[in-house]
């Protein structure tokens, strides 16, 4: 104020001094100075460098108000306040360092311009009137504008980072559903006075699955925090409540048992999602502990991609298709995969709700094992989601199914292997080299491999090359091996035999590539016997040594620890590669 006051008084005395072609200056016998006239030049030139101050003042007062206002610590906003007024000065201490000492002598001596006395009303200057009014106006705006807006983004940030429940621990499973618990000590009746995320009243909430978010994860974690897994909310998140089972009631059969199944079918589908209140969706994720048996939040958390399989789908069923109450959870993991590999697909929001979580063509959908069947022979996690939650979609439970990654750790259970749908297909299978539906898979192993590391990826080539040519017989007869191996060294490619190293295609114990056993499709190359893992159950079995030949495994497939272009390593003629294993008895 006390600068924009000086600019104002600076131009009023000017304005009532008298102009002239030339300015008159008097020295008086006091030694001082008298200005009696400006010309008009210098009388210009001094209104323009006080309006040009008045601009400065302006500028500085907003801009430094701002300065302040977002300066949230009070140590830093007293400094900052010094710091303002440090500039606020910077033209004097200019003046007083760097101005010639002649300028410094007359505007020393310069006696003081005469502002004439500004106008009154009863008694009130209005000069002193109208300053107040511009302070009080600039510092509304300053109040209104700026510093209520800061104050509640600082409130909401705290909310967002401070409110609601912070005391649970979460992680997601083997096959990507979210599980949570409180640590010990937590007192789950004590509430958050501020709840998240606006800091309002905790109550219960409702509809949360469909609300639009970025995984069906975050919506666990929004209810968490909402504190919905607190006492007061679920002593009243009764079953009722989350599954109306009034009104499908059980009813009798005939024999007296209680129709479960109907029942069952009501508690799923006669609550709207938008009135299911969001504690239900809490307390079926909830796990007993933070540490101890299987469903605890440490066991949880290194959870492997086998050991989820056998968890949610032991019997190798399209789980996610399956109708049970938990499917809604399979769905969101699904999604969650899906979504987090082909983002583009989504919404332009990028969200989905978590009753249909899944991005698909800009919409958002529930998954079924059919809508994604397209990502069966992909690598990535939403490949292995997919087949970890539908397997007989994919071909896992199908030994001679043109699906490459059908091993346990792609997701594919170790239970399909254990199926009626893959014993009684096996059961089926004759003992002969199948070259069509060995192609078949090649092509899914030549579009899987780009994906893999360079070593894995490029040397793939090289198999590939080998069995789409010449089928099973490159792994069954010495002659194709090494007529194989020729015509990739004319081409200028590197080229090992077929059991190079003791490397075994036929089984996944010896398969340098996490790729299905060939002995699915080529049960005679590879010297199939009944009871042998991944061969038909025609094959013959396996002749007491007594009998026969006393090596683990056939005649083309010994002999092969050959160095890098092929030639046989001395002493190693009549070694075996990784032999095929049994799974039963032979």
């Amino acid at each position: 104020r006390g600068l924009w006051m000086s600019v104002v008084n600076v131009l009023n005395a000017v304005r009532h001094l008298e102009w002239s072609r030339y300015s008159d200056l008097l020295l008086t016998d006091e030694g001082t100075v008298v200005i009696r006239r400006l010309s008009w030049w210098r009388g210009l030139w001094m209104a323009s460098v006080q309006l040009g101050r008045l601009l400065i003042c302006f500028t500085l007062a907003w801009y430094g108000s701002l300065f302040l206002v977002y300066t949230s610590s009070v140590t830093e906003l007293l400094l900052n306040t010094l710091a303002l007024e440090f500039i606020f000065m910077i033209d004097e201490l200019m003046f007083t360092g760097l101005a010639p000492g002649l300028v410094k002598f007359l505007v020393d001596t310069t006696l003081p311009l005469r502002v004439p006395q500004g106008r009154g009303m009863l008694g009130l200057d209005l000069r002193s009137a109208v300053a107040v009014v511009i302070v009080v106006v600039f510092v509304a705006s300053i109040t209104l504008g700026k510093v209520l807006p800061q104050i509640a983004m600082l409130v909401s940030a705290r909310d967002a980072l401070c409110a609601g429940d912070l005391d649970f621990v979460y992680t997601n499973d083997g096959i990507g559903v979210s599980f949570w618990a409180y640590p010990d000590g937590v007192d789950k009746k004590k509430l958050n006075s501020r709840n998240y995320p606006d800091g309002k009243s905790v109550s219960m909430t409702r509809g949360s699955v469909t609300v639009p978010r970025r995984s069906f994860s975050e919506g666990l974690l929004d209810v968490l925090l909402r504190q919905q897994a607190r006492a007061e909310i679920m002593d009243e998140c009764t079953i009722d409540k989350c599954f109306d089972i009034n009104v499908n009631p059980a009813e009798k059969l005939a024999d007296g048992e209680t129709n479960i199944a109907g029942n069952v079918a009501a508690m799923q589908t006669n609550i709207k999602a938008e009135d299911r209140p969001d504690c239900c969706f809490v307390q079926r994720l909830q796990v007993p502990a933070m540490d101890g048996g299987k469903f605890s939040i440490k066991r949880k958390s290194t959870e492997s991609i086998i050991e989820g399989t056998q968890v949610w789908n032991p019997s190798c069923r399209d789980a996610m298709d399956s109708g049970q109450v938990y499917e809604v959870l399979l769905k969101g993991a699904v999604g969650d995969a899906v979504n987090s590999v082909f983002r583009e697909s989504c919404p332009a929001s990028g969200k989905c709700p978590a009753e249909t979580p899944m991005c698909y063509n800009n919409t958002c959908v529930v998954p079924t094992c059919k809508g994604v069947s397209q990502h069966c022979h992909s690598e990535n996690i939403a490949g292995v989601r997919v087949r970890q939650m539908c397997p007989q979609t994919c071909g896992c439970d199908n030994p001679r199914a043109g699906l490459l990654l059908s091993r346990p750790e792609n997701g594919c259970g170790l239970q399909c292997l254990k199926s009626g749908a893959y014993l009684a297909r096996r059961r089926a299978l004759p003992c002969e080299d199948d070259d069509a539906a060995l192609r078949e898979v090649l092509v899914d192993w030549d579009q899987v491999r780009q994906t893999w590391p360079l070593d894995w990826r490029d040397s793939s080539i090289m198999w590939i090359g080998y069995m789409m040519k010449h089928g099973c017989s490159f792994l069954g007869n010495k002659t194709v091996m090494q007529q194989a191996q020729a015509e990739f060294r004319e081409a200028g490619f590197p080229a090992l035999p077929a059991y190079f190293a003791g490397l075994n295609l036929c089984t996944d114990t010896g398969n340098a590539y996490p790729i299905k056993p060939l002995a699915n499709y080529c049960p005679v190359a590879c010297g199939c016997h009944r009871g042998m893992e991944h061969c038909p159950d025609a094959c013959p079995a396996r002749a007491p040594f007594s009998q026969g030949d006393l090596h683990s495994c056939p005649a083309h497939q010994r002999g092969q620890f050959a160095t890098f272009l092929g030639d046989p390593i001395e002493g190693q003629q009549e070694v075996c590669p990784m032999a095929m294993t049994f799974a039963t008895a032979a």
